[in-house]
C-alpha cells in the first residue's frame, strides 16, 4: 500500500509504504516498506527525463 508516487529525496530507511498480507480476502499482518538505499534528487536533465517518461507513461494507462 503506497499514497502515491515516490519523488527524491528519499532516505535510507525512511518509510514509503506499507506491505500487507492477507488470508481468503482478510488482513492478517502488515509490516511498513522502507527505502534500503539513499536516492537522490537527479539533475535538471534526469528530472526533464522523468517529466517525460511519467506523460508517456500517463497516456497508455
Amino acid at each position: 500500500e503506497m499514497t502515491g508516487q515516490l519523488e527524491a529525496p528519499i532516505e535510507k530507511g525512511q518509510q514509503v509504504g506499507k506491505v500487507i498480507y492477507s488470508v481468503d480476502g482478510k488482513d492478517v499482518a502488515s509490516q511498513p516498506l522502507v527505502a534500503l538505499e539513499t536516492v537522490n534528487e537527479g539533475s535538471f536533465f534526469s528530472k526533464i527525463i522523468d517529466m517525460v517518461k511519467k506523460f508517456v507513461y500517463g497516456l497508455f494507462n
